[in-house]
């Protein structure tokens, strides 16, 4: 069995074999200075969800970009719609663990998307409010119970940040419905 790297630095160890790695393993991995969209999601979505935050940063002054992304990533979540995630571990004929690999699952994927726009527009009601739009009409295309575990933990962070953030009492009100709402769609299936 071998397990992989994900992220590699130099003179790191990018793979580990027991009892070796195979001779012909490097002619299997491309290495480069950087990372490449088509071999890690992740990193394309990175790239996205720090536009949202530094969109803004006081200095840009631009929510409409974020809200145009976070609409991005939930169509793009809406177009996975509970695909099967790979677990990584990849056995031989007779199910002997042969390779551990990294792997990009919805976890992974939603805190890539969310987790940075929401820490950085907390303070931003129009931010937080269409975060939780898109949180609520993702949960529509969603049928797995994990899925939708997800998106309720950044419901709730996203709640739970504004909530302390925001004073204003009509910016308060909105946020509880958009809240609410969210949350019934994630029991229900269907946007309220």
């Amino acid at each position: 069995m071998y397990a992989l790297a994900s992220t590699c630095y130099p003179n790191t160890v990018i793979a580990v074999g027991v009892p070796h790695v195979p001779s012909d393993l490097l002619e299997y991995l491309t290495l480069g200075r950087e990372r490449i969209t088509d071999q890690d999601p992740e990193y394309a979505i990175r790239q996205l969800s720090e536009v949202a935050a530094r969109a803004l940063s006081p200095g840009t002054n631009d929510p409409v970009t974020t809200m145009d992304i976070l609409d991005r990533f939930g169509d793009a979540l809406c177009a996975l719609q509970d695909r099967w995630w790979p677990s990584g571990v990849h056995a031989d004929e007779s199910d002997k663990v042969r390779l551990v690999r990294p792997t990009v699952d919805f976890d992974g994927v939603a805190h890539t998307m969310f987790e940075m726009v929401r820490q950085y527009g907390s303070s931003s009601p129009e931010v937080t409010l269409h975060l939780l739009k898109v949180l609520q009409i993702t949960a529509t295309c969603l049928r797995s119970e994990e899925s939708l575990q997800v998106l309720r933990e950044h419901v709730q962070a996203a709640y739970h940040d504004a909530h302390k953030a925001l004073t204003n009492p009509r910016d308060l009100h909105r946020l509880e419905r958009a809240y609410h709402g969210a949350l019934r769609a994630m029991e229900t299936g269907l946007p309220k």
